[in-house]
């Protein structure tokens, strides 16, 4: 058996974590979503509670790749851009 896929196993039935992808809206680009993406993987019970304090959460144009989108510290979440949106003109 391989090493990882027994931590992997033990983790996953223990604390399993999920890395969470999803979109949050911008202000003034040229796209109305920016996707973002977690930096580490999040406890899967955060999840539900993740997305829902996104759902009022907007940023101003323009985004890049990598940016700093959203910070939770009390799960361990932060939100980095994964695509870039220039902004409108």
């Amino acid at each position: 058996m391989c090493k990882n896929g027994i931590a992997y196993g033990k983790t996953e039935l223990t604390d399993p974590r999920r890395v969470l992808t999803t979109s949050v809206a911008v202000n003034g680009g040229i796209y109305p979503l920016v996707s973002v993406r977690s930096t580490a993987p999040i406890p899967r019970d955060a999840l539900k509670p993740a997305v829902s304090a996104l759902k009022h959460l907007s940023v101003d144009a323009p985004v890049k790749i990598g940016d700093l989108v959203y910070e939770d510290p009390s799960i361990g979440l932060t939100l980095l851009a994964s695509r870039n949106v220039e902004k409108a003109e």
